[in-house]
């Protein structure tokens, strides 16, 4: 299992509520993470 890239979380409709998206270095230490939410 590698590491996880992207995270998305959606309402019960369907819509996107949530998104978390990670980068990583060749290491595997995290380098970047970027949160948001659908507007």
């Amino acid at each position: 299992m590698g590491n996880r890239t992207q995270e998305q979380a959606k309402d019960p409709s369907g819509n996107l509520a949530r998104q978390v998206t990670r980068v990583f270095d060749s290491m595997n230490r995290p380098l970047k993470v970027t949160v948001g939410t659908a507007q």
